[in-house]
Order: structure tokens, then C-alpha cells, then sequence
């Protein structure tokens, strides 16, 4: 659940959501960094603590092997910025 404040604490454009893409990549990260700075021991944890299936949560990890072209492009918003790597 610390993840999930992190993300309301950050600034939002006004009028604009961000693409499920671009939420998927940002909970990679924050649950990395969770895991580095030692708030989780590991990311097995944090799915455990979200109420969210191991096998569903490794999937999710996952996103962070994309190009990094593919991940900037999910976060600016392109239409076609399929995440499969």
C-alpha cells in the first residue's frame, strides 16, 4: 500500500490520464525501488501486501526488460507503443 501514496503524491497534467501503459511501467518502478531501499524484502512481498497473484505481479516485473524506446513511448502516450518486448 506504500506504493499506491507514492503515486498520488506525484504531479499530474491537468486533464490528462495517464495510458494504462505508462501506470503499468511507473508501479514497476516504484516496487523496485521499494525493494532496493528495503521497504519490502522482495517483490514477491510487495505483491503479497497488494493483494495481487505472484504469477500476475512477475508479469508486471517484467515490463522493466522493454526497450527503453517502448517504455518512453508508453509513457508520452503513443497509440502504438506496443510493450511486448
Amino acid at each position: 500500500m506504500i506504493v499506491r501514496a507514492r503515486f498520488r503524491e506525484q504531479e499530474c497534467v491537468p486533464g490528462r490520464t495517464p495510458s494504462p501503459e505508462a501506470r503499468a511501467l511507473a508501479l514497476v518502478y516504484a516496487v523496485e525501488a521499494a525493494v532496493e531501499r528495503g521497504d519490502y524484502w522482495s517483490a514477491a512481498e510487495v505483491a503479497r501486501a497488494l493483494g495481487v497473484s505472484r504469477a500476475r505481479f512477475s508479469q508486471l516485473m517484467r515490463r522493466r526488460w522493454i526497450p527503453v524506446k517502448k517504455q518512453e513511448a508508453a509513457i508520452r502516450g503513443h497509440e502504438h507503443s506496443c510493450l511486448a518486448p
